[in-house]
């Protein structure tokens, strides 16, 4: 069970790491929605823009990044541009003479199956229901009720692990200086059990996929959100919800009229708002329900500290990442903690 938790924060580190990482930080497609401006500066040195030099659409061209932080552009057409440029966090600022001409925001190129597959699925019910927040609900909600067979069949055979465990320890206990005895005694038993010790993984693993994906749908939604074969209006997946006035930027409490003058200037793109706060107290109810009396004690020790780590690190992140993001692992902890004390009980019974 310790390796079952392992890999899972194994995967979550990578997950976040995956998002905010590149071996080259200017391999990207930049965009500025609100003027439709885009650059996709790729890894061999080749660029292609939209509106970057004038009305140009689908421009093309090549780009040399010096020591010293500057961006040479060279376009057969347009000839060449130099750049001062900065990276902050997802934002990219270009300038020229001392004064920012382009502040783009990072976004994706359109690959990957899963992460395509659910975007179509997401602008289908952006579409239908004609509300971006509404439909990442509604979105999440069908999804957790698809996974939920996974989600029994990963319960199962963790309560099952759990039953036999007292079992298990003795063998471990009597062939304590033969370690292949004890494995084969213990395949054994698993065997006249039928458990399966890799049942509880596959699932953890399809989980983390979809969950991974629909990370990047929503990171990056004008990219992969797709309805009738377009991309969904910029207008609608900016739109609000409740306090949140843009659902593409992060929930950041100095955007609340009551903290604004409170919180310093220096301060307001690193205090996560409410929905941040929310989601990390979900998260920590919702872990406390997903593990209560199904992992054994010697997982305690790794279970504490995800207990804990992961309401951080949804909290810290909430000040970086979109609000979308923060709504869709709401609604996922809160189902999450309604649905395993039921699945609990199911199994329980169907154990015995």
């Amino acid at each position: 069970m310790k390796k079952k938790l392992g890999l899972l924060l194994i995967v979550l580190t990578l997950m976040f790491t995956l998002m905010s990482c590149s071996s080259d930080p200017l391999d990207s497609i930049w965009k500025d929605n609100e003027v439709n401006v885009s650059i996709d500066l790729l890894s061999n040195g080749a660029f292609i823009s939209n509106h970057f030099f004038e009305d140009e659409v689908g421009h093309e061209g090549n780009y040399v990044v010096s020591d010293d932080k500057v961006l040479t552009i060279v376009s057969p057409t347009y000839g060449e541009q130099k750049y001062s440029y900065e990276i902050k966090g997802t934002e990219l600022k270009l300038s020229q003479n001392e004064e920012v001409v382009f502040e783009l925001d990072k976004s994706e190129r359109r690959t990957g199956y899963v992460k395509m597959l659910i975007g179509y699925m997401l602008g289908f019910t952006v579409n239908l229901i004609g509300n971006y927040s509404i439909a990442i609900i509604v979105f999440t909600i069908f999804l957790k009720v698809v996974l939920l067979p996974i989600s029994i069949n990963q319960t199962k055979s963790t309560v099952k692990m759990n039953k036999v465990k007292p079992i298990v320890d003795k063998i471990n206990e009597k062939y304590k200086h033969d370690k292949q005895k004890a494995q084969e005694k213990t395949m054994e038993l698993y065997k006249k059990a039928k458990i399966n010790p890799m049942a509880g993984c596959l699932p953890m693993i399809i989980n983390m996929v979809l969950l991974i994906a629909f990370f990047r749908v929503l990171l990056y939604p004008d990219v992969f959100i797709y309805a009738n074969g377009v991309p969904i209006s910029y207008d609608i997946l900016s739109g609000s919800f409740l306090w949140i006035d843009n659902l593409t930027q992060p929930d950041l409490l100095a955007k609340l009229p009551l903290f604004a003058n409170i919180i310093p200037e220096n301060l307001h793109a690193t205090i996560p708002g409410i929905m941040p706060i929310l989601t990390a107290i979900v998260t920590l109810f919702s872990f406390n329900s997903m593990t209560s009396g199904t992992q054994p004690q010697q997982g305690n020790a790794m279970m504490t500290s995800m207990k804990y780590v992961m309401p951080l690190m949804f909290l810290v992140l909430g000040a970086k990442y979109p609000a979308s993001l923060m709504i869709y692992w709401t609604v996922s902890s809160v189902f999450q903690m309604v649905q395993q004390p039921i699945i609990k009980k199911l199994v329980d019974k169907e154990v015995e």
